[in-house]
């Protein structure tokens, strides 16, 4: 599973990147002629980003029938500069 990164003046225009982002992978997938029950989306989140921010409605966004897995890990206190 590839990282994608983007440049963003702060959190809110990060949240929006990553929707569009998200957005353009979900047409991407249909495009090439995937249905939506034919994948499933996982994704990860430190514990403190996933706790304030509860990515809640990437499940809906997806309109997926399967599951969507979300990983969240380390705290961001403990990532290393």
């Amino acid at each position: 599973m590839p990282d994608c990164h983007a440049m963003c003046a702060d959190l809110e225009q990060a949240k929006k990147e990553f929707m569009i982002r998200f957005d353009l992978c979900i047409s991407v997938l249909e495009n090439i002629g995937l249905a939506k029950d034919d994948y499933e989306i996982a994704m990860r989140f430190t514990k403190d980003f996933y706790a304030e921010h509860k990515i809640s409605s990437l499940k809906s966004q997806a309109n997926s029938a399967n599951p969507c897995w979300l990983r969240y890990g380390m705290s961001d206190s403990s990532i290393s500069p």
